[in-house]
């Protein structure tokens, strides 16, 4: 245990292991390794007992109604997954004293619904990675150190998920995160993990910041409520990540006058950041509090799954927590319906086939693997068989054609739309749906400095139009990136339902 092949953190292994062998770890060393064993027969044995496993049109009729039949308790309610940026509980790091608990809705519920402690991939960063655990069902024990399949096998080709399984069962998908929609290029990534509609920052209005400039939770209460919405003949699959709790976390003083103050640290630099990060994750439970009374009153059935995404990066090590494992952070399985508690320490990547299980529901080759064969004696070794067949492989598991196409992502979970243009006092103003302060108004393709107004009304300062001329709405990143462009509204023509307009250049993210 002198160096490593696995990097919880890119960043401290970096720091720890040396610039040479970490560069050269992480350029090589990527992907999955061929198992020795692999082979179309050992595949087929891993399932050889089983009634119904893969993706094909026969198992996937068999999925459907073994679920429908087995599930008469609970029915199929909607599923979202809350994964919150950098929380765990602060309060079982040894030695410090808080003037109140900062997690107090998060505790209760921990108290009174099913709750554990679940294994994550990462220690102070790599969101994404305990993203794509939990996600697809594969661990990343078995990629390359320091790898984010989001940046490698995810560029090439779609991959087996929660999303593409549930589909099957009659669910919709959607992502939601209060952060640019590039990030980690989830923009591209989500349509190959199966996703519907993915609503990023640039879709979200009402936004409140934290000190460090990171969006607060509170808006993603209104943008799940939406999301529930949009499908009133489906049940909806919901993945939520949450960025208020975003490092670093300032080694001086930001918050004038603390909600919650920290004891037991004699550096006062430390004891800032500790400070700092304390009372981000007390505004984030405050949110959870908000959106289980929002859910509570939801008129359909709803699950709804919590966890921290990884430990701040503090420098917590093993000594410092009263559980001695830093990789591990709490989660919550919460419900507005009768859901029995029960208490179990997981995996990152076994928490949806777990979720499922407790359902009496089942769906896609992994979820089937996790519930059926977890005890198994070679559990790992399988389980890395399957990955390796599923990414790397002759795809055996599948009869040698991957069933899953990437889907076209919908940017925003409701389209953004023109219903009007006019001009006033040298002014042009557009007046449609949905738009927010990353809305920018492109005149004959080139986009122009906008003013937002409201969701309903955008302007233009100093600008004429002509008649014929192309109005569209872009949403726009900081990095004026743009994400997806409405249909265009020709200036001056009168459209009806039967109006032929050429097509607009296909967005980036389809």
């Amino acid at each position: 245990n002198i160096i490593t092949d696995y990097f919880g953190n890119i960043a401290f292994a970096y720091l720890d292991y040396g610039f040479p062998y970490c560069f050269g770890n992480t350029l090589l060393n990527t992907g999955i390794d061929k198992p020795v064993n692999y082979s179309e027969q050992a595949i087929n044995n891993i399932f050889a007992e089983d009634t119904h496993v893969g993706a094909d049109e026969d198992n996937i009729s068999v999925l459907a109604s073994t679920s429908s039949l087995a599930n008469e308790q609970y029915g199929t309610p909607n599923i979202i997954f809350l994964q919150l940026e950098s929380f765990f509980d602060i309060t079982q790091v040894k030695g410090l004293t808080f003037s109140k608990d900062p997690i107090a809705n998060f505790r209760s519920l921990s108290e009174n619904y099913s709750s554990g402690l679940l294994e994550v991939p990462s220690i102070g960063a790599g969101t994404a990675n305990t993203e794509f655990e939990i996600i697809s069902g594969m661990s990343l024990d078995y990629f390359g150190p320091g790898e984010y399949p989001y940046k490698s096998i995810l560029k090439e080709k779609p991959v087996e998920s929660a999303a593409y399984s549930l589909k099957d069962l009659g669910y919709s998908s959607h992502a939601i995160h209060n952060n640019k929609g590039t990030f980690y290029t989830r923009h591209r990534v989500f349509s190959r993990l199966g996703f519907d509609t993915f609503t990023s920052i640039e879709y979200m209005n009402d936004l409140e910041y934290t000190p460090l400039g990171w969006a607060k939770d509170g808006v993603l209460t209104e943008e799940i409520i939406k999301a529930l919405d949009s499908t009133a003949d489906q049940q909806d699959f919901i993945y939520t990540i949450s960025v208020q709790g975003h490092g670093d976390y300032p080694e001086y003083e930001v918050l004038e006058n603390p909600a919650i103050t920290v004891g037991g640290i004699e550096d006062e630099g430390i004891r800032y950041s500790y400070e700092y990060y304390t009372n981000e994750i007390h505004e984030m439970d405050n949110f959870i509090g908000e959106l289980i009374e929002a859910l509570s009153n939801y008129d359909e059935d709803v699950v709804l799954v919590m966890y921290g995404d990884h430990l701040p990066s503090l420098g917590i090590e093993n000594e410092n927590l009263t559980y001695d494992n830093n990789f591990e952070t709490p989660y919550v399985m919460w419900s507005n319906f009768n859901l029995p508690k029960e208490d179990k320490n997981l995996y990152a990547y076994q928490l949806t086939s777990y979720t499922l299980d407790r359902l009496h529901l089942t769906a896609g080759t992994l979820i089937n693997f996790h519930q059926n064969h977890s005890e198994d004696e070679d559990y790992q070794t399988n389980l890395k068989l399957l990955q390796y067949d599923m990414l790397y492989g002759n795809q055996y598991i599948y009869g040698g054609i991957n069933p899953f196409e990437r889907t076209k992502l919908q940017m925003g979970v409701v389209p953004i739309t023109i219903s009007n243009v006019y001009e006033q006092d040298g002014q042009v103003f557009v007046e449609g749906e949905n738009f927010t302060t990353f809305s920018r108004i492109a005149l004959n393709g080139h986009e122009k400095s906008t003013t937002f107004i409201s969701p309903n009304l955008l302007m233009l300062e100093d600008t004429e139009l002509s008649d014929s001329d192309s109005i569209r709405v872009d949403q726009v990143t900081v990095t004026n990136f743009t994400l997806s462009k409405s249909e265009p509204y020709v200036y001056g023509e009168i459209l009806d339902e039967n109006s032929e307009l050429a097509p607009i250049e296909e967005s980036v993210t389809q």
